[in-house]
């Protein structure tokens, strides 16, 4: 079995460390009561020659007991950290590659679960902070429009008039200043003839 770990631009401490946890995190899940039990129902274990005297209550930690799980040592090369070994012992051979490949099975389907709840869950969750920032946007931008309306903006004059129509009347003025005749437009072009 490998397990995965990003590849790490430099070698520090701090990464190992994590990748050991995340090494230790595996190997205590191979070995797990729900993972030992997901493998006993799904591959049906119960009915191996190798479990036959076993009382039904004691089947999981029998199978735990006979179960081991380690992780290469880097000696091995820099990759080998990289690669965990399982192995069982019981009282039937041909049983121990069967319990073998129930428990892989077993974890794979476990750990695909959990991710699978975990992105649903972060879905879920970030639809739902979508939608909570998406209704507030509109009522915020609602109460601004409706403050907009009943609040004109105050100019320096008595008269409450906004930017925009104190510059329409300005370019009127301007406009009414030039059509009249040909003063207007020699006032504006400085033409005096």
């Amino acid at each position: 079995m490998t397990s995965k770990r990003p590849e790490a631009v430099a070698n520090t401490g701090a990464r190992r460390s994590q990748f050991e946890d995340y090494t230790s995190t595996h190997l205590s899940l191979l070995v797990s009561s729900v993972v030992v039990n997901g493998a006993i129902e799904k591959a049906k274990l119960r009915s191996l020659p190798s479990f036959a005297d076993s009382p039904r209550d004691e089947l999981t930690d029998d199978i735990i007991d006979g179960f081991s799980v380690t992780a290469n040592s880097a000696r091995r090369g820099a990759r080998a950290g990289n690669i965990l070994t399982v192995s069982f012992v019981g009282t039937q051979a041909e049983d121990c590659a069967i319990i073998i490949r129930a428990i892989l099975a077993s974890y794979q389907s476990f750990l695909a679960e959990t991710y699978e709840d975990m992105s649903e869950d972060a879905v879920s969750l970030i639809t739902k902070a979508r939608d909570l920032l998406d209704s507030d946007l509109k009522k915020q931008e609602k109460a601004y429009r409706e403050f907009r309306e009943i609040s004109p903006v105050i100019t320096g004059s008595n008269e409450a008039r906004s930017p925009a129509a104190v510059r329409l009347s300005m370019i009127q003025e301007q406009q009414a200043d030039l059509t009249p005749g040909t003063k207007g437009i020699a006032d504006a072009t400085g033409d005096n003839r």
